[in-house]
């Protein structure tokens, strides 16, 4: 808690809020030399610490304290009281320049200066603080810290998804074209259009849309794009997508009705329709929507069926997927997308088994072992630390589990 009101007014109020636990004594630091001859290593583990703002421009004279000493006593201060508005700022620039991330909430404007300075700055009031703040909470009380923290996370969970389903639609479409160049020919102009127009760009104006989960994680996401737990999404997708595309066509050379491309279009890399061209064209379809579905679940958000326009555009493109592999022969359709026919009912089911198991899989490895096995170990002891990272870790009284509510007050 920081606050202009009287330590002893603050002190109390810290109490009743849970900010300083019930059973623990108060060391309350108010003067110059009160700082100076303060011992924190002595500190007994059932006493937390309060400052006023005379003994805060104590702690920050770096005449009087080493570094190390400054950082001891501001992680264990519970209450910092009768400060001005530039000591406050002064008090959120410094938690900022020892590597935390600050959030802040003020309902004055002697609280202005703070709310611009944190990383996060929530007014609880309509007034002056409102104009420095990026956010103002229409509830004013800091109940809307959480709501901030878990829209923020689904939020950021969604960019994340969006970006690795853009960066695995144009390895789908890669390894499309690759696979088919071998056999002199590619997707023609009108699958083209089909794929980034239609399937592409409506499940990328649904991922985004996911919902945020009700309660909090106790696992934090990524906070990069260049993120390890990213990387390895992306790379376990492609390989698996591949492996879906070519078990597709290794089935499809090994099938009794397969027919070679034997007469190939004057022009190097056109599109001559052929059932190679209709299986990749097939089974790339249903991976680009398996992959927005699995990118739209796991951990800060709801479930994917939360997500009312990504289960209408996807029931709609799978409908459509479905009726282009097992409808019936629809001549001026054919022609359009210039696609040739499959003849075998059965080679059309593994096409959709293969698909099937590109879901099955992926999901199994994104959200059963990567996220909550990958990303909750300690990848430190095997990577070193970014400057990013390498924040020294809060030092706390006592390791006793606090309840988190307890620490949610006003500032």
């Amino acid at each position: 808690m920081v606050t202009g009101d009287n330590i002893a007014t603050a002190t109390a109020v810290a109490r009743e809020c849970g900010i300083l636990p019930i059973g623990r004594s108060v060391l309350s630091l108010k003067s110059f030399p009160q700082v100076t001859n303060f011992n924190i290593e002595k500190l007994p583990s059932n006493t937390v610490v309060t400052m006023n703002g005379d003994a805060f421009c104590a702690v920050l004279d770096k005449a009087l304290l080493e570094e190390n000493v400054r950082r001891l006593i501001l992680d264990s201060v519970c209450v910092l009281a009768r400060v001005t508005p530039e000591q406050k700022t002064q008090f959120v620039e410094t938690l900022i320049s020892y590597g935390y991330y600050v959030g802040m909430c003020g309902d004055g404007a002697n609280d202005c200066g703070a709310l611009k300075a944190a990383h996060t700055g929530i007014s609880l009031s309509d007034l002056e603080s409102s104009a420095a703040a990026p956010f103002t909470s229409t509830n004013h009380d800091v109940s809307c810290l959480v709501t901030l923290v878990r829209e923020g996370r689904g939020a950021m969970t969604n960019s994340l998804a969006s970006f690795r389903f853009i960066g695995l639609y144009s390895m789908i479409q890669c390894f499309s074209v690759a696979i088919l160049y071998y056999f002199h020919t590619t997707l023609s102009d009108n699958q083209f259009l089909y794929v980034d127009l239609y399937l592409v760009d409506l499940l990328l104006i649904a991922v985004p849309r996911g919902v945020a989960q009700d309660g909090l994680s106790p696992h934090k996401p990524p906070d990069r794009l260049f993120h390890y737990s990213v990387i390895l999404s992306l790379l376990t997708s492609v390989t698996l997508q591949f492996l879906a595309q070519l078990l597709t066509i290794i089935i499809l050379t090994r099938s009794s009705f397969y027919s070679p491309l034997t007469e190939y279009h004057p022009e190097p890399y056109e599109n001559n329709p052929c059932q190679e061209n209709a299986s990749i064209f097939h089974v790339s379809g249903f991976l680009y929507i398996f992959c927005a579905l699995v990118f739209s679940c796991g951990p800060h958000r709801k479930p994917f069926w939360h997500n009312k326009l990504l289960i209408c555009f996807g029931t709609l493109l799978i409908t459509c997927q479905l009726f282009l592999l097992f409808g019936p022969k629809i001549s001026w359709l054919y022609e359009f997308m210039e696609l040739s026919d499959l003849p075998s009912y059965s080679f059309k089911l593994y096409i959709l088994v293969i698909a099937a198991a590109f879901l099955a899989i992926l999901f199994t490895f994104e959200y059963k072992i990567s996220y909550f096995k990958l990303t909750t170990i300690n990848i430190r002891r095997y990577f070193p630390m970014s400057k990013r990272d390498s924040r020294p870790p809060a030092v706390y009284l006592e390791d006793t589990p606090v309840d988190p509510q307890a620490h949610v007050t006003s500032v």
